[in-house]
């Protein structure tokens, strides 16, 4: 037998397996760690903003606006408020009293009687008044500072006038004048803090 007719070189052992198993497995783990690091990535990101969401808060703050307005360019004259005044204390004459008082300040005088509610008020007083008169009422608050605003179902603009047992008269004009001439500071929007 001559040698070129032997088999032939061997192959070696190792060179009929292909790529080798452990070389396989890391690519696997590094795929599978690169896929999970996207996706928890994209699960921060919109739970995120779906947290927000879901909690109601808004990617911006609604916006409040503060100004400084003049009572005196919005409020009425005396002289078209009507004034309707009672007496909600034990003090007789109030009523009369104080309805005199008003009228020497300009306004318009209509009832004059105790409380039509039988109400005994121990404060200063009462300022009552319907939608059409809130702007009324406004302006009679600044002759009674520590009166207590309360809104009823009357269809006209006229207000009552409350008179309480703390109640020791109508503030000063002077007093009244510069409260009124005096800026006062005013928010709007719907970003402002509610509330009495």
């Amino acid at each position: 037998m001559s040698m070129l007719s032997g088999p032939g070189p061997r192959k070696s052992p190792g060179s009929s397996r292909g790529i080798p198993w452990t070389t396989i497995i890391g690519v696997l783990v590094s795929m599978a760690l690169l896929f999970g690091a996207a996706f928890v990535g994209v699960r921060l990101i919109r739970g995120s903003s779906g947290t927000a969401q879901a909690a109601g808060i808004s990617p911006s703050p609604s916006v409040c606006v503060s100004s400084t307005v003049q009572p005196a360019g919005s409020l009425p004259k005396p002289s078209t408020v009507t004034v309707n005044t009672f007496n909600g204390s034990h003090h007789k004459g109030l009523a009369r009293t104080t309805a005199a008082e008003l009228q020497l300040r300009g306004f318009k005088t209509g009832e004059i009687a105790n409380d039509p509610l039988g109400q005994h008020i121990k404060s200063v007083g009462e300022i009552r008044y319907g939608v059409k008169g809130a702007m009324n009422a406004a302006l009679l608050r600044y002759y009674v500072p520590e009166a207590t605003l309360t809104l009823d179902k009357r269809t006209d603009a006229s207000v009552d006038l409350v008179t309480g047992e703390a109640f020791v008269g109508l503030a000063p004009q002077s007093q009244v004048d510069s409260s009124i001439s005096s800026p006062t500071p005013t928010s709007t929007g719907a970003g402002c803090p509610t509330g009495k």
